[in-house]
């Protein structure tokens, strides 16, 4: 057995795997090495699969332990195609959305699911059943985890705060449901771009991706409990900034979603987010703005654009202000 291999388990939890409609199957092919021109997306100490054909390509790199399974996901896209989502078992995982939006329909549900970017929540897909997952031209990336019902178990045990929200979460997505996705905050951000670049030949590579795994839920639980004691008329004004960030909103239209006087308006958002609503607005858009700047080749005009900041010295102030940088050095320092 190669020093690779040996470190991924033989036994481990359910794989998630696209498969091409049959019509496709002829003019595909399937490797598992990485390309050349797709060498900059490795991750190190994975096992890699590469399927390519008329639609484009896209591949998986995993690594597979017996509690849980780290699934490295990029789909480059050059025709509209659809592929089908299958597990070998029934899948329960945490996936993040890195780039772009992928709408999915699942077998015996009759509302469409979404696989959000820059989000992430819980999500089951049943036993060798063929799903859908829709995909436009675009190069869409994110990442997967897989866990054992005795992982998720041992989670519990180990953060009892948590227990029920976590019973209740992988209740409701047995049955279907898509609930509780949740921005990645640019702490969620720096966990995933930790375990993506840590050095394979670390000999302590797997006991470091087992914490960022435990470090990742925990931030999403932690998320999840913070939004859930928002009341719901800020909650609205929450959806309209989600919304609607990109344009020039005014602190009366959220006062206005939320059904309060902007006085009254101001105080409770306080109260509920711990920052006045322009601070979180901003806060909002300057973490999209550094989304886009990680992810994109976008220049720092559309950033603006895309974001809801007035003009580029605007975004330019606001980065000096965060991160004593240019937008332009950000993104040189963390692609």
């Amino acid at each position: 057995m190669s020093e690779r291999s040996s470190k991924h388990a033989e036994e481990h939890p359910p794989l998630m795997k696209f498969q091409v409609a049959p019509e496709l199957k002829a003019h595909t092919s399937i490797s598992d090495q990485l390309p050349k021109d797709y060498e900059r997306y490795r991750v190190p100490g994975t096992i890699a699969e590469f399927i390519s054909g008329p639609f484009g390509c896209y591949f998986t790199q995993e690594i597979r332990q017996k509690d849980w399974v780290i699934g490295w996901l990029n789909f480059d896209i050059k025709e509209k195609v659809f592929l089908h989502p299958v597990t070998a078992a029934p899948f329960i995982g945490l996936y993040c959305g890195l780039k772009g939006n992928i709408p999915c329909e699942l077998h015996g549900s009759e509302a469409m699911l979404i696989l959000p970017g820059d989000s992430f929540g819980f999500y089951y897909v049943p036993q060798a059943v063929m799903n859908k997952a829709y995909f436009e031209p675009f190069h869409y990336t994110g990442v997967y985890m897989s866990f054992t019902s005795e992982f998720l178990q041992k989670f519990g045990a180990n953060n009892p705060r948590f227990t029920s929200l976590i019973e209740k979460q992988v209740k409701r997505v047995m049955e279907g449901e898509q609930v509780d996705v949740i921005s990645l905050s640019p702490e969620a951000h720096s966990i995933i771009k930790n375990m993506r670049f840590r050095a394979e030949d670390d000999p302590h590579f797997l006991i470091f991706q087992d914490i960022k795994v435990n470090e990742l839920l925990l931030l999403y639980f932690e998320l999840l409990r913070a939004s859930q004691h928002v009341p719901p008329h800020i909650q609205k004004s929450l959806g309209f900034i989600a919304e609607y960030y990109d344009t020039q909103l005014t602190i009366p239209e959220l006062a206005e979603q939320a059904g309060l006087s902007e006085e009254v308006f101001r105080k409770e958002f306080k109260a509920a987010t711990g920052m006045a609503p322009d601070r979180y607005l901003k806060k909002f858009r300057t973490e999209k703005a550094e989304h886009l700047l990680r992810t994109t080749d976008l220049k720092i005009g559309e950033i603006v654009a895309k974001t809801g900041f007035t003009d580029n010295a605007h975004l330019s102030r606001t980065f000096m202000e965060k991160h004593k940088m240019t937008p332009t050095a950000f993104r040189a320092q963390n692609r």
